[in-house]
């Protein structure tokens, strides 16, 4: 009975994929073509553009690293010769952090490095690819970390490694306990390895479904900088962290009374309890790493959210049904639709083709 009804939710979700494509083309055609001004201010998207090639179609096509790391124990893979390029180390390798630290340093306490946490992912996604190249491409990080225990492969990683020069694997297993608490859930164990990433390393760390809008340059003066998602939290979707800050060691302290079956009370209430008590300690930001939220998510999905005066948008993927492309994407008339435009060609509207 499982396997039919599965059966039947797949086979609904392709008919609504289909009558969804359907209604966008023939909406497309009706859409005018959009005014300078129009472009500037619509966010209903009720006309289109003739949108520009997707950045990563004009970026380098050869591997041709940024820096060289001279240590002696970059790690070797099985991988095909063009994607083994992307150089690789152990988490803990001491000689990596302090060249990386050194390569990556400028003026600012938090170094221009993104981390992603990738634990059990073997397959880039369209929406990690969407991500990791918001950073790339907006932020432009001296480095861009992929932190995991699994070679992440694929077409979309293929196509990432040509034309993104920055890219490091973090070879680490996922955490299985802290402070002698076992840590079952994989969410958690995510949870705790942003911390020691962004804590030994500095630098960004990122949720692979999280989207970056605007350069975070303005945000790296401060020691450590969260974002809240609700009155009442802080969310760790988006963290800024100085190597070894005050705030994120007493934030990892706190795991010392972690309870695996309280689900993310460690993780963005904690945070909210410590900037009350070391406000000094702590810059937040007012939703602007996180807005809609979790509760919102048919404004991403659904309808179109006004995001300029975001920094990044987190698209709670585990919630969204369908499967996108880079040519999809193009029509698709939602917040969803007009973050992907923005990240893949430098425009939110719609593409007129």
């Amino acid at each position: 009975m499982g396997e039919i009804y599965s059966c039947h939710r797949d086979l609904i979700k392709r008919l609504h994929v289909l009558n969804a494509d359907k209604y966008a083309a023939k909406a497309l055609q009706e859409l005018p073509f959009c005014s300078s001004s129009e472009i500037r201010n619509e966010w209903n998207f009720t006309c289109k553009v003739q949108c520009p090639d997707p950045h990563f179609a004009t970026a380098v096509t050869k591997l041709q690293p940024k820096f060289q790391i001279t240590c002696d124990t970059l790690l070797d893979t099985d991988e095909s010769p063009e994607v083994s390029e992307v150089p690789m180390f152990n988490f803990t390798d001491q000689c990596f952090r302090d060249e990386l630290y050194k390569l990556c340093s400028d003026d600012e306490p938090v170094p221009n490095i993104v981390h992603y946490v990738f634990f059990g992912i073997y397959e880039l996604t369209f929406f990690h690819f969407l991500s990791i190249w918001s950073t790339h491409i907006i932020q432009k990080p001296c480095a861009i970390l992929i932190h995991g225990n699994t070679l992440v492969s694929g077409p979309l990683w293929d196509r990432l490694v040509k034309a993104a020069t920055n890219l490091i694997r973090v070879r680490r297993a996922p955490p299985s306990d802290i402070f002698g608490n076992t840590i079952h859930l994989i969410e958690h164990k995510a949870d705790v390895a942003r911390l020691e990433a962004v804590r030994d390393f500095g630098g960004i760390y990122m949720d692979s479904d999280e989207i970056l809008l605007r350069p975070l340059d303005p945000l790296r003066k401060y020691d450590f900088t969260l974002s809240h998602a609700y009155d009442y939290n802080l969310s760790n979707g988006l963290i800024m962290s100085s190597r070894n800050a005050s705030f994120v060691n007493i934030w990892y302290s706190e795991y010392g009374t972690y309870d695996g079956e309280v689900w993310g009370h460690h993780s963005t209430i904690v945070p909210f309890e410590l900037s009350q008590k070391h406000p000094h300690l702590i810059h937040v930001e007012n939703k602007t790493f996180v807005n809609p939220d979790f509760e919102h998510v048919d404004l991403i999905f659904e309808e179109n959210f006004d995001w300029r005066n975001n920094y990044a948008i987190h698209l709670f993927i585990r919630k969204y049904e369908l499967e996108h492309n880079f040519t999809d994407i193009r029509h698709l008339n939602t917040t969803m639709g007009s973050v992907a435009r923005h990240v893949l060609y430098g425009c939110k509207d719609i593409c007129s083709d």
